[in-house]
Order: C-alpha cells, then sequence, then structure tokens
C-alpha cells in the first residue's frame, strides 16, 4: 500500500509541476529533485515544493513552489526543511552543524503569495526561487521522506500556536527520478 501510496503522489506532484519545469529538471538521469505535495491545516491539496540540488558538491539547494488557497498577501511565508517525516509531528529543524549555521533561520527563505493566496516562483510575476548556498548540509538521500514546511510570519517572529509555529502549508519530501519523466505531460 506503501508504493501505491508513493507512486501516486509522484504522479500527482508531477502534474502540477508545468511540463517545462518538470522536463528541465529531469534532462538526465542525474537529475537530483526532491518533490512534495503541500496540504494545509485542513488536508487540502495547496500546491507542491521541489527542491533541486546542485553545485560543487550536490548541496546547494534550488527551491522552487507553486501554490494556491494559501493565506493571502503572504509576504514573510518561510519554508524550511524538519527531522520528522510526518506533519503531524514536525521535529526540530533538518540541518547538519551548530544552530548558528542553521539555514531555516535565516530570512532569505521566503515565500510570497498575492491577494488571492496563490504564489508560484516559475511565474515571471513573481519572487525567484530560493536559493540557498550549501543547503542544509545534508544530501539529497538523507532529505528524501522529510518534511517540509511554510510558516507563516509576523512582524519578525513566527507566530505561535500552543508553543508551536503556525503551519499554512505541509509536505513529505520525495525523491523524483528521472524514470517518472512520463507524469510530467499529464
Amino acid at each position: 500500500m506503501t508504493v501505491l501510496y508513493r507512486f501516486f503522489s509522484f504522479c500527482v506532484a508531477a502534474s502540477m509541476m508545468t511540463t517545462a519545469a518538470a522536463e528541465e529538471m529531469l534532462k538526465s538521469n542525474k537529475a537530483k529533485v526532491l518533490v512534495a505535495e503541500l496540504h494545509g491545516v485542513n488536508s487540502e491539496i495547496l500546491g507542491t515544493l521541489d527542491i533541486s540540488f546542485d553545485g560543487s558538491n550536490d548541496m546547494d539547494m534550488i527551491i522552487n513552489y507553486n501554490i494556491q488557497g494559501a493565506p493571502k498577501n503572504c509576504r514573510n511565508c518561510i519554508v524550511s526543511i524538519h527531522q520528522n517525516s510526518a506533519c503531524s509531528d514536525l521535529g526540530r529543524h533538518y540541518f547538519e552543524g551548530k544552530e548558528i549555521h542553521n539555514p531555516w533561520k535565516q530570512h532569505r527563505n521566503i515565500i510570497a503569495t498575492d491577494d488571492n493566496g496563490n504564489g508560484n516562483s516559475r511565474d515571471a510575476d513573481s519572487t525567484k526561487p530560493l536559493r540557498i548556498g550549501g543547503g542544509n548540509g545534508i544530501n539529497i538521500e538523507n532529505n528524501n521522506e522529510h518534511v517540509v514546511a511554510i510558516y507563516e510570519e509576523n512582524a519578525g517572529k513566527y507566530v505561535r500556536s500552543r508553543n508551536r509555529h503556525t503551519v499554512i502549508a505541509c509536505g513529505v519530501l520525495h525523491e523524483l527520478h528521472s524514470q517518472q519523466k512520463i507524469f510530467a505531460n499529464l
């Protein structure tokens, strides 16, 4: 059942990406991409987020997203990968090294939405993809099946609810392989 669910999740995630974007990410068998289907607080599908790994050490991250129905005019929404593999229990930020080097606490990891709650980093009128040099210090294989979350931020501080950050979208990262190229055209 788990294999079937993962297979279906990849089909859905790939179909939500633009064909050109999926083709670009999967040009070669060496593509190193993680994809997450993002769900909102009521389990509704909000879109997808993908992370490609490149650079001389395959650690640099480029984060793209396509979301609809998120909070309106979110200009300070933050993205981060967490230790756990379930949205019900995120765990701590997932990174290698000292807390001072935590890439998920940097204010450069911002996702923006318009006045309809839509955002797309590949759209000509949107923000550019997020680039994190050195990523979280962890390779693609070890980031696979970890949770990625998007938080709403208020006045420079995370909004907290029951001692937790307010999560507006969450999903589990799965490696997208070149064999799944066919699903980009669904």
